[in-house]
């Protein structure tokens, strides 16, 4: 056997490249993080079933949510008028199901024909400052609205980005997350502001799984290749283990992304793995 495998290497090693070559094809889609709740669950999980029933009945449960802070208020002609026009552009975008502020919330109260629902805001943004004086003080009084909608001294706001239900959704999170924040930026430059929420914590876990990927690995293969040739002196074993750990990385991350599979903060280890493997 091993006999046959030296007397023919040279058709082995061809074979092993090509091998290598088109199982490569599934790498750049195992090297996308992905940390979406579905990486966690079986898809014949109940749980996970349960999860996707609750989508189709109230809607994706994954909200972006946009903090604005402003020392003289946040209801002022310029605020509302900004926001009015983010709201706009945001619920014009693919990937958003609704927005919610001070600019679509309702204020319920009782009449003797039972209760009624009257917008907060006007549709036409008023400029005077009674009236705008008048919208706060209901605001920061209504307790359906403080501390969700409007901070209670009238100076924070909050605004839900609620996210559609598509079933790519978890692919191009990332991608709407980027479209949203740069809409934020564009609409208030001017305002102090900050985002929270599902989205925005799954993408930055993705940009910090795909920079750590690079980094941890860039410094495991300088530190192994360091000791090899710190330890032998040998530049044949140095470039033979080496040989192995590419083999073997491009082969285990091209199987994993033709299979569908991206790279998580778990998975993430697998290449390690295969290094310590391939050192053996």
């Amino acid at each position: 056997m091993v006999s046959n495998i030296v007397k023919y290497r040279l058709v082995l090693l061809a074979l092993l490249v090509v091998i290598t070559g088109v199982l490569s094809a599934g790498v750049p889609t195992a090297v996308i993080p992905d940390n979406s709740i579905r990486t966690w669950f079986l898809e014949t999980d109940p749980q996970l079933k349960e999860y996707e029933r609750f989508h189709q009945t109230f809607g994706n449960d994954e909200v972006i949510l946009l903090h604005l802070q402003h020392p003289e208020g946040v209801v002022s002609h310029e605020i509302l008028t900004q926001l009015s026009e983010l709201s706009n552009t945001l619920e014009a975008m693919e990937g958003v199901h609704k927005v919610i502020s001070l600019l679509s919330a309702q204020d319920v109260f009782r009449t003797t024909e039972g209760l009624a629902f009257q917008d907060m805001e006007p549709q036409d943004l008023p400029s005077e400052a009674g009236l705008l004086e008048t919208i706060r003080e209901q605001a920061v009084n209504n307790p359906l609205l403080v501390d969700r909608l409007i901070s209670g001294d009238g100076t924070q706001a909050m605004v839900w980005i609620q996210m559609e239900v598509m079933e790519d959704f978890d692919n191009r999170r990332d991608m709407f997350v980027e479209e949203v924040t740069d809409a934020v930026a564009a609409s208030l430059p001017d305002t102090q502001k900050s985002m929270g929420g599902i989205g925005v914590i799954f993408t930055a876990l993705n940009k910090i799984t795909q920079r750590d990927f690079g980094a941890f690995i860039s410094l495991t293969y300088l530190l192994m290749f360091g000791a090899l040739w710190w330890i032998f002196r040998s530049i044949k074993l140095v470039a033979a283990t080496g040989g192995v750990i590419t083999v073997g990385t491009l082969v285990m991350l091209g199987i994993y992304g033709l299979i569908g599979k991206q790279l998580n903060m778990v998975t993430v280890l697998l290449p390690t793995l295969v290094i310590v493997l391939g050192i053996a």
